[in-house]
């Protein structure tokens, strides 16, 4: 969100659900615009228009899938305008297969890039973006910190699981953080 915030994108927005109105509200301080709660538009058409209505009617310019599961593929591509790009960042595990036309890719004209994770290349680009921005968003806020500690670390992965959070950050040492 906060690439697309320091780029020149028109409009950043999140589809989320509500159930992880945490994420919602950290997409907004990272410079979404607008969110679309999944539990409020129900059904793909809902959501695939009320995306629409907010970026103009035409479709968005670029849709980064960050949803973790490849049944949001299909819905992600129709979020999009014409000659728009879809990035998928990371099914670092294999969820299956999902139906979907490859002629609605290439109907409309879109780039579909893939991200399995990160380089060593994107390292540096990565902590300057962060080092650049660190006055603008509130990095170390999306996180939540715990002890490395045997309750800490079991605190951690019981509230990542329950969605409790945006980021489960187990600290080593306190003073890394200051």
């Amino acid at each position: 969100m906060s690439r697309a915030a320091t780029s020149l994108a028109r409009c950043s927005l999140a589809v989320e659900r509500e159930t992880r109105e945490i994420c919602a509200k950290a997409a907004r301080r990272f410079g979404a615009e607008a969110t679309v709660n999944i539990e409020e538009f129900q059904t793909p058409d809902a959501r695939i228009k009320r995306v629409r209505d907010i970026v103009g009617g035409f479709g968005a310019d670029l849709v980064m899938d960050c949803a973790g599961h490849p049944s949001a593929g299909p819905e992600g591509i129709e979020f999009l305008r014409d000659g728009g790009a879809y990035v998928e960042m990371g099914q670092f595990t294999d969820a299956g297969s999902i139906m979907t036309s490859w002629h609605r890719i290439c109907a409309k004209d879109l780039i579909v890039l893939g991200s399995w994770g990160f380089t060593g290349n994107d390292l540096p680009l990565g902590v300057d973006m962060l080092y650049r921005t660190r006055a603008k968003y509130p990095w170390l806020d999306m996180q939540t910190l715990y002890p490395f500690s045997e309750e800490g670390i079991g605190r951690a992965v019981a509230d990542a699981m329950a969605m409790k959070t945006v980021k489960s950050t187990i600290v080593p040492w306190p003073e890394l953080i200051q």
